[in-house]
């Protein structure tokens, strides 16, 4: 919730995010995570353009950073720490859906005023 809270700040908000993003960690949802908010549009989070980089400490007595980009990250990636610590990553971002939701509002409010189409009839159902 905090990376997406600070993005949000800006405009911005993550391309996939955990459900459970009040409790989750983001170092979680990428090392055991698999798909969350945005995997329709996006795909699953080890799909292509997903994960931009990830770096990971090797398990050694004197660990090692190693980093890996694009697909050389799915080696980590949903490995629950098994092959090594999750030291950082790179996620896309997108523009915020709060403001799209809010420019679909602003267009359906500017289409009534102009006595455009109604939105708010189920369209499934003439009777509506």
């Amino acid at each position: 919730a905090d990376v997406n809270a600070a993005l949000i700040a800006q405009g911005w908000e993550m391309a996939m995010f955990p459900s459970t993003q009040d409790i989750a960690t983001i170092g979680g949802f990428v090392a055991g995570g698999s798909a969350g908010i945005g995997s329709i549009a996006n795909g699953a989070l080890r799909e292509k353009g997903n994960i931009i980089q990830l770096k990971a400490l090797s398990l050694e007595a004197d660990p090692q950073e190693h980093v890996f980009d694009a697909e050389e990250a799915l080696q980590i990636h949903h490995a629950w720490g098994l092959n090594g610590v999750i030291s950082g990553f790179l996620l896309p971002k997108r523009e915020s859906s709060a403001r799209f939701s809010r420019k679909v509002c602003d267009l359906s409010i500017r289409r009534r005023a102009a006595g455009g189409a109604r939105r708010d009839r189920f369209h499934g159902n003439p009777a509506a």
